[in-house]
Parts: structure tokens; C-alpha cells; sequence
């Protein structure tokens, strides 16, 4: 992967480089997730006290005006006390047996749903409703063996699937999946979330809306005002990082990642800490380990 190298700043995600780039001095954004485990996040991030650089995560999912929006609806109060939720990333990319090994499907190189795609589900359950309490799992294989990039059918180590219960420390309780073998999905990234007063749903593959539904509103005949509403988003970002495009032009994937560029620009020219921070990143990167591990053990683990 090629890196970009800015005046005081490096863009990597490469477990080695962020320790240069640490001992230099020079502000980090990092692709998820942080490192192949957490012994190395957390030896990543004991360096960052001293350096006083700023750090940011590629956790560009956060940076959708949609998913923006729901973070304040949670944030003002309008679900009120959060029930439960349901959090998932679905592909279909490994359903094909045929499809040949690369690095991602490879657990010697970190590779396996749960660091790539459960990241970023990870990452948003913690966003919206702060941190974990206990993790149970389930991890899926399809195929024991596939092919590797010179056709030698080998065995398979990396989960194609995984699927999680969790509970937080604010009482909540929901599920959440990645999957590569989700048959008939694209890049489906959704989330339903559930409280006492209100609730939000997502889905990526229409990223320009918000679901909300407002549990105060009376129930009258005929239904009155009461329903999901669609909140329309779109590309209405704060100035000035959405005056191009158009905020009335209909939004894609790759302009959240352009968003979560700017965040980090923006406070690194300002000397401000920039969100998510390598510390949030070890600390999903704490979480993936967790749900291995209860996947493994077959158990409940409980979280410190």
C-alpha cells in the first residue's frame, strides 16, 4: 500500500511505520484496524503520551452526515435510554469457493471479517453508545479449503463470518455480524438502534437517509404524525468542509472517507485532538480480541 506523506504528518497503517512516524514526531492517520492484536496496539499507543502528536483513525463510517446526524439525535436525548441494537456489515464476496485467497482471508496477516469488516461495526456500536461491558460469539468458516493466488487449494484459517452478542455499560444489549458470505448483499453496512423514547435506521446502500421515529408522538386515528420519519442527510455537511459538492447532490462511499481526511486536517492545523484517536483504536482493537476469544471459549467474557 502506497503512503502519503504530508509536512509533519505520515498517513499509514502499517504496525512499524507508526512507531517511526512516533519517534519523528509526525501526526498519524492510521487505516483499521491499528494492529494484527492488541499487544501490539497496546505497545503503539504507551509511546503516544510522550509524543503529543495527533492521531486519527480511518474509521470513516462516523463521517457520513447521516451517521453524524444520529450521533446527535442519541447525544440530545431523542431515543432516550437505549434498549437494544442491531449492528451489521454484510458482503458476499467469499460465497464463490472458486474466489482464491488473498491477504484479508490469511490470519497470519491479520486477516479474517472480524478485523475487517467487525471493525468498523465495532466502531459505531462504541460511537453511538460508549463502551462494552461482555462479548459472546460465533465464528463461521465456509469452505475448509480455497485456493490460493497460484491455484493450490489450501486450508482456510481466517472467519469468513461472525456473529456477536453484546452488552454495554450503559445496559444496552444487541447484536451485531460481519460477513463475507451474506449472498445477495453489496456493501450493506446497517444499524437499528432502539430506546425508550425514539429509534434510527440505517442502511449504507442508501446513504443519503436517516430513519428516525419519535415515540412521543400520540397515536391518533389514521396515524397522525407517527412512523419513521426519513431525514434527508445527504451531503449536508457543516461549512466549510461541505461547500464541494453540492450538499443537494446525492452522496457515495468514498465522501465520508474524504470527510474523515478533513477532520484530521482540520486539527492538525488547528493543534486539536482529532476523533477516533489511536487510543479508540487500540480499544476496538481490545474489543476484537475479546470477541475472538468468546468465540473460541465458547463462553461469555467480561470486559474490564
Amino acid at each position: 500500500m502506497a503512503l502519503l506523506f504530508f509536512q509533519k504528518t505520515i498517513f499509514t497503517p502499517l504496525y512499524g511505520l507508526n512507531f517511526k512516524a512516533l519517534q519523528k514526531r509526525k501526526h498519524i492517520y492510521c487505516d483499521k484496524p491499528l494492529a494484527v492484536n492488541y499487544q501490539e496496539a497496546e505497545e503503539i499507543v504507551a509511546h503516544l503520551d510522550q509524543t503529543g502528536v495527533i492521531t486519527q483513525m480511518a474509521m470513516n463510517y462516523r463521517f457520513f452526515p447521516a451517521t453524524i446526524r444520529a450521533k446527535e439525535l442519541i447525544d440530545e436525548g431523542r431515543l432516550g435510554k437505549v434498549i437494544s441494537f442491531q449492528v451489521s456489515y454484510l458482503h458476499s464476496g467469499s460465497v464463490d469457493p472458486g474466489k482464491p485467497l488473498g491477504w484479508k482471508q490469511e490470519k497470519r496477516f491479520g486477516g479474517g471479517v472480524l478485523l475487517d469488516l467487525g471493525s468498523h461495526v465495532l466502531d459505531l456500536i462504541y460511537y453511538f453508545l460508549g463502551e462494552f461491558s461482555a462479548v459472546f460469539a460465533e465464528t463461521q468458516i465456509l469452505y475448509a479449503k480455497r485456493p490460493d493466488q497460484e491455484g493450490k487449494m489450501v486450508e482456510v484459517t481466517a472467519e469468513d463470518a461472525v456473529y456477536m452478542i453484546l452488552k454495554l455499560k450503559n445496559g444496552a444489549t444487541g447484536m451485531a455480524a460481519a460477513s463475507k458470505i451474506a449472498t445477495g448483499t453489496e456493501d450493506e453496512l446497517r444499524f437499528e438502534l432502539y430506546g425508550t423514547k425514539g429509534a434510527l435506521r440505517f442502511n449504507l446502500m442508501q446513504p443519503n437517509w436517516l430513519e428516525y421515529f419519535d415515540q412521543t408522538q400520540p397515536e391518533t386515528p389514521f396515524g397522525g404524525f407517527r412512523g419513521f420519519t426519513k431525514i434527508e442527510c445527504g451531503q449536508k455537511y457543516e461549512k466549510p468542509g461541505g461547500v464541494f459538492p453540492s450538499p443537494k447532490v446525492a452522496i457515495g462511499w468514498t465522501r465520508a472517507h474524504v470527510h474523515s481526511l478533513y477532520n484530521f486536517l482540520q486539527c492538525v492545523d488547528a493543534g486539536i485532538p482529532a476523533a477516533p484517536s489511536l487510543y479508540e483504536g487500540a480499544y476496538i482493537q481490545y474489543i476484537m480480541e475479546k470477541v475472538a476469544e468468546a468465540a473460541q471459549k465458547q463462553k461469555w467474557i467480561t470486559l474490564s
